[in-house]
């Protein structure tokens, strides 16, 4: 949303996003550079989920950098330069298909650990260098060919020129592209969670219950016909079965706690982020009530490109081989600042024991030559 009309004046603004999304947007790059740096860095976290974080925090750079640039245009630069800048350079489509690009990867993310975590087997086989570079080709190419492309293309067949776009395009962009790109995150990570979660309960109840059956039989084999009649029907025999099916169920809820607080938290702070942008920009579209929706969209727009700064954290805490490089980075950085302290210490206590070493000499030799 970049909010110029087809003629040659600047629109009336709230104030500056740009400007003021460059400023949210800094520590978005630090980060996700961050984790860009520590992935290729360690040949360890060059797996098939790691590469797949990594290339989403590349693209979450890209749009960084872009907004960067459109806050340095948009401040320093001419009217017409302004103009051009916003409809045929970072204009609606550049900004969704960027936004595309990083929807497309939090999508990979997860359906990748879904195929990880149900069918393992067969992930091991598909899980390589070629299959994964497909995946992301795809990933980065698909929103060019679906969002960028037509709008362009169109644009210059009605209008010979990049602004304004047909109204079919609109039509398409807003009410179809858009919502796609903003649903299709939190619907894929929810089902397959979901569905996660479901298999790691069916298959721990599934062991449970071979492992009872199991006991069972072994102790059937052990006694006769008689013993066996009394043993199953002994209450004792009957509670500590009862209770070891409780603490059985405890353990699957534990084991399934972190599978489900990872699909709240993920689709908890894209919602919370990202949906209320867009249904502010649904209803400017609907009203045209310029007035009244136009600050809040642009605070809402700010917190949306926010997300771009949670999403290296939460794939951090998420992906265990990053977190243990990063909490082992973080302990030598602290032993080396340690170290140095103590150093700068040592070195002082050093400076200050021959400082008073060396005084009473210097005294004593003041005195002799005062007496002399």
């Amino acid at each position: 949303m970049n909010n110029t009309t087809g003629n040659d004046t600047l629109p009336v603004r709230p104030f500056n996003r740009y400007q003021i999304g460059a400023a949210i947007i800094s520590p978005v790059a630090v980060t996700n550079l961050a984790v860009v740096i520590m992935i290729l860095s360690k040949s360890s976290l060059r797996t098939v989920t790691n590469i797949i974080i990594c290339s989403s925090c590349v693209s979450a750079l890209l749009f960084a950098l872009m907004l960067i640039i459109a806050a340095i245009v948009t401040s320093v630069s001419t009217v017409g330069v302004h103009l051009f800048f916003l409809r045929c350079i970072y204009n609606h489509a550049v900004e969704l298909t960027l936004g595309g690009i990083f929807s497309f990867h939090i999508t990979a993310i997860s359906l990748e650990r879904f195929f990880s975590v149900i069918y393992p087997f067969r992930y091991q086989r598909f899980a390589n260098v070629r299959n994964t570079s497909v995946v992301l080709v795809a990933v980065w190419l698909l929103p060019v060919i679906l969002i960028y492309l037509p709008s362009f293309i169109a644009s210059w067949i009605v209008n010979q020129r990049c602004f304004p776009w047909p109204k079919h395009i609109i039509n398409v962009f807003f009410y179809i592209l858009f919502p796609i790109i903003i649903f299709l995150p939190p619907i894929v990570i929810s089902i397959t969670y979901i569905i996660m979660i479901y298999k790691i309960s069916s298959i721990t109840s599934k062991s449970w219950l071979l492992r009872t059956s199991g006991r069972l039989s072994a102790s059937a084999m052990a006694s006769n016909g008689n013993t066996i009649l009394l043993t199953t029907s002994n209450p004792l025999v009957s509670n500590k079965t009862e209770t070891s099916h409780h603490s059985k169920s405890r353990q699957r809820a534990l084991r399934n706690r972190k599978p489900l607080l990872q699909m709240l938290l993920l689709v908890g702070i894209y919602s919370l982020t990202l949906f209320p942008f867009y249904f502010l920009f649904l209803l400017l579209i609907e009203t045209n009530d310029e007035q009244k929706f136009r600050v809040p969209l642009y605070v809402s727009y700010l917190v949306t490109i926010g997300y771009l700064l949670v999403h290296p954290i939460l794939s951090v805490v998420f992906t265990s081989a990053i977190k243990k490089e990063c909490l082992k980075t973080w302990r030598n950085v602290r032993l080396n600042s340690c170290w140095c302290s103590s150093r700068l210490r040592q070195v002082g206590d050093a400076q200050i024991s021959s400082s008073l070493a060396i005084s009473p000499a210097v005294h004593l030799t003041h005195q002799g030559s005062f007496k002399t």
